[in-house]
């Protein structure tokens, strides 16, 4: 066999080869296929702002608008998701092309951290009982709430009292959307003239 049949031989060999490599790619190419048309509704659990909450809506096909949103709370429909509990969202398509989708929908209640609370100092009077109302609480920015506080404290006087708390409470118009985080102890400071 000559030089020249060889070397046309190989080529034919390579191009086979290559042939058969662009077939292999070709036939095992994954096929995508479309997403299924639909409404998906995610972030369904939020913490309290005093600002409205809406859940991430996703809709497919990406060009379908008009979903439109509604709110229920204890049966009756809201014009907002605002205050701490329970909802349930309908995301209803206008079109009818695809189904409605609806979802339950929680606000948290935002929690005071009590440990950034700073209790008002109290006039020494010789006795250990201490009450007093703190309306401004880190955390609740603008909101209508206060934290009302009372008890015992461990000595009649000095810079760092220990408190015993006898009563604590949220109170105030949004009270209802805040908690009282937990906190190992509380301290007063006592003055005296």
């Amino acid at each position: 066999m000559t030089r020249a049949k060889r070397a046309a031989g190989a080529l034919t060999l390579c191009l086979l080869l290559l042939a058969c490599c662009l077939c292999a790619a070709g036939c095992t190419e994954e096929k995508t296929e479309e997403p299924t048309p639909g409404v998906t509704l995610t972030a369904l659990e939020q913490t309290y702002t005093g600002e409205a909450l809406y859940p991430v809506v996703t809709v497919t096909p990406t060009d379908l608008s008009d979903v439109r949103l509604k709110f229920y709370r204890d049966g009756e429909e809201v014009s907002a998701m605002v205050d701490a509990g329970e909802y349930r969202v309908v995301a209803e398509v206008q079109n009818g092309a695809i189904p409605d989708e609806e979802a339950e929908f929680v606000i948290r209640k935002a929690t005071i951290d009590l440990a950034a609370v700073e209790l008002p100092a109290k006039q020494y009077d010789g006795t250990t009982a201490y009450a007093a109302t703190v309306a401004k609480l880190p955390g609740a920015g603008k909101n209508a709430v206060s934290l009302e506080i009372e008890g015992r404290l461990s000595a009649a006087e000095g810079e760092q009292v220990r408190l015993a708390v006898t009563k604590i409470a949220l109170t105030g118009e949004d009270a209802a959307n805040f908690e009282l985080g937990s906190v190992e102890a509380l301290y007063v400071r006592v003055i005296k003239n």
